[in-house]
This record gives structure tokens, sequence and C-alpha cells, in this order.
């Protein structure tokens, strides 16, 4: 038992290796996360939009937000939440990555909060309030 407790402490402990393998943990399981709930889905239906001519159903989400060029724009949004989540968790280009993905979740939280992909909608002013 004093083995395994050891070794709990070496994981989580206020060393630096124990931080670093704590933070490598959680950057993994964000990136793959991402990627297996939203990113890999999305990347194929722009892929089915851009090469088959298929109906993609996000790009009617990126319309109604007024982006000048919603097909560039779903298109970055799917390759944030796909390509660089696997750079993310594979560790390379780390900030940069991050900051794309959290600029990506930052206009999913101001759609979904002024109501434009979903039935709850508050007033739009006070997103911006915030």
């Amino acid at each position: 038992m004093e083995g395994k407790a050891s070794k709990l402490r070496f994981l989580i402990g206020s060393e630096p290796r124990g931080i670093h393998l704590g933070l490598c943990f959680l950057r993994v399981c964000f990136g793959l996360a991402l990627v297996s709930g939203y990113g890999w889905s999305r990347l194929m239906h722009a892929g089915n939009y851009l090469f088959q001519g298929q109906e993609w159903p996000f790009l009617r989400i990126v319309k109604s937000l007024g982006f000048p060029l919603p097909v560039a724009f779903a298109t970055a949004s799917a390759l944030a939440e796909s390509v660089c989540a696997v750079l993310l968790a594979a560790g390379l280009l780390t900030r940069v990555n991050a900051a794309l993905i959290a600029f990506n979740m930052l206009v999913a939280v101001w759609s979904r909060m002024c109501g434009l992909d979903s039935t709850w909608s508050p007033r739009c002013s006070t997103c911006f309030r915030l």
C-alpha cells in the first residue's frame, strides 16, 4: 500500500515533474476529447460539403453569426477543432493552437448566449456587456 501512495504523491506532488505530467495529461485528454467529440465529424462534414456538395448544417449557424465568408470561417472552425486539437494533444505549437481553440470556443459561447444556435435566447446586447 505504501508503494501506491508514494506513486500517487509522485504524480500529483508539487515537484516540477509531477506538475508537468499532470499538465501533459490534461492537454492530451482535452485535445483528444475535442477531436473525438466535435472535430472529426465537423471536419468530415466540411470535406463532404467542399468536395461533394453535401449539406452542412454548421454552415447555417456560421452564416447566422454574420461572418463575411461563412464557408471559410466554418472550415477554419472545423480545422481548429480537429487539427489544432491533435497538435495540442501532441504538444506541438501548444500556445498557438490553444489560442485558436480558445477563440473558437469564445465564438461558440457568444453564439449560444445570443441564441443564434439554440432555443435559449437572451438579448444579444447582454453578450457585449460581459
